[in-house]
């Protein structure tokens, strides 16, 4: 057989490294690079990553040149709604306590009044609707149309885990004296809970606050860290020298390597290769299965059980009832709607066996309205009806904590 000549073979490595070249200007040229330098191609960031220290600094200066914004830092929470706060578009307001309401609440209800407490993020506090639209203002509506005499009083939180909203509960949730507590369970929130600083979870999320972080001890007990948390003006310089911070521990989606700049991934197609095949070929190399945050068995999964169970144990420690919100997003009901199988069927299993729990994807799949018809990215005012509605009915078949209440006797 004839080998290729050296004329050949140098034709034919020159051409690999003219296409390796054209594709790096293309990579180059549409991707973007953010004010921490982090590249991105599309929505994908590419390795090695950026610490995001400009962009933190820049919105602790705004946080604290805002002393009306609508979040404030909180030592226990991480953040919290300001008191008497408003958002910047005025579409969120918060009474004297911090809570998204129009009005102010007594700490204990009025006899007769069935008192409920719900608890969540931003599903729950109602993100991108008015007051009226959220889920919580409307099942307040909707139980006292039907003859139920209620009060809804809404401790939710953008951005929360559902460790914060278990802490927000515990610090000042008890002090109204809820006959019932709901809590918005929303399955992505169980990365939330293995967190400690936002932006490494989600790299353009504008949460520039630490917030605290539960872990499992050896009896799988729940133990408290990183509290109180971080103060805002010491976050830049945390972040900053983070590689080397002890808090690296406590934060799952943070490896040190994926920081770790190298003369070769000075390479943007190079980066891009190595951003989406490094997992697989760890994996193979390493044997190790990619981490499945809903998995029961999981650090995750263990872990958002574990501030569950905890957070029911508590509300019934404190005279109420305590029942699980299942706030399906797009991709569930989508999965639902073809009869495929949801990405936490396990979690949701474990759910049902042991609480309470409202399938709002019931309602949302009632075959009329389309589903992305229920989202403005949150849920819309029909997105946030239908999970009052669920509750609703859910409310009127039971008798829970306040039976004359639910039924209208004396």
């Amino acid at each position: 057989m004839k080998r290729p000549s050296y004329a050949n073979l140098v034709l034919a490595a020159a051409s690999v490294v003219i296409v390796l070249i054209v594709c790096e200007g293309v990579v180059r040229v549409g991707g973007q690079t953010d004010e921490n330098n982090q590249f991105y191609f599309g929505n994908q960031a590419i390795k090695p990553y950026a610490l995001p220290v400009t962009s933190v600094t820049r919105q602790i200066n705004e946080y604290v040149n805002a002393p009306t914004s609508y979040i404030e830092y909180d030592p226990d929470l991480g953040w919290t709604n300001r008191p008497k706060g408003a958002s910047e578009n005025g579409l969120y307001r918060a009474n004297a306590a911090g809570l998204r309401a129009e009005r102010e609440y007594d700490p204990v209800a009025q006899p007769g009044i069935l008192r409920i407490a719900i608890f969540g993020d931003s599903f729950t506090h109602g993100d991108e609707v008015p007051f009226e639209d959220s889920w919580g203002q409307q099942l307040e509506v909707l139980l006292n149309e039907s003859g139920i005499h209620a009060e809804v009083i809404n401790f939710g939180v953008g951005g929360y885990g559902m460790d914060q909203a278990f802490l927000r509960w515990q610090r000042i949730g008890r002090q109204y004296a809820p006959d019932v507590v709901l809590f918005g369970f929303q399955a992505e929130n169980v990365g939330r809970n293995v967190n400690i600083f936002r932006p490494f979870y989600d790299r353009r999320n504008a949460i520039p606050f630490f917030k605290p972080r539960f872990v499992l001890d050896g009896r799988q007990s729940l133990q408290l860290t990183h509290t109180p948390t971080t103060p805002p003006e010491q976050v830049p310089e945390v972040i900053a020298n983070f590689i080397d911070s002890p808090l690296a521990d406590l934060e799952e989606f943070f490896n040190k390597e994926d920081y770790t700049e190298t003369l070769w991934l000075k390479s943007k197609l190079i980066g891009l290769v190595y951003t989406y095949a490094e997992p697989r070929i760890s994996r193979l190399l390493k044997g190790n299965p990619p981490l499945n945050l809903f998995d029961p068995e999981s650090e995750p999964g263990q872990l958002s059980l574990a501030i569950i169970e905890a957070f029911k144990e508590d509300v019934e420690a404190h005279g109420a009832d305590f029942v699980v919100i299942h706030l399906p997003l797009p991709t569930t009901l989508w999965q639902l709607s073809q009869d495929q199988p949801i990405d936490y069927p396990e979690m949701l299993g474990y759910l049902d066996e042991h609480f309470r729990v409202v399938h709002t994807e019931n309602q949302f799949l009632d075959g009329i309205t389309p589903i992305p018809d229920y989202f403005v990215g949150h849920y819309s005012a029909k997105g946030n009806a239908a999970v009052a509605r669920s509750i609703a009915d859910y409310l009127s078949d039971r008798e829970l904590s306040m039976p004359k209440a639910l039924t209208g006797n004396d």
